[in-house]
């Protein structure tokens, strides 16, 4: 479950406050690069798919219906 600072930098990033995004950026990089990680065991493509992973939420984050979801949702676009 998000904390309510993430549920706001979560709408706010919705409006397209790119600062807010990157601050989501900030603390989830570990959670998804762990995530890369854990599927491919390749530190490189890791990275690559963190980078791809972040890009696909950031374009699609308009889908995410329940912002307490977010990591869970994050999570999947990782392993897709």
């Amino acid at each position: 479950m998000q904390h309510p600072e993430e549920i706001e930098l979560i709408r706010r990033s919705r409006e397209g406050d790119k600062a807010a995004f990157g601050e989501l950026l900030s603390r989830y990089q570990d959670l998804v690069a762990g995530t890369a990680y854990g599927w491919l065991g390749d530190a490189e493509l890791a990275r690559d798919v963190a980078q791809e992973a972040f890009l696909e939420a950031h374009l699609k984050l308009y889908q995410l219906q329940d912002p307490r979801a977010f990591s869970g949702w994050l999570r999947r676009i990782v392993i897709k």
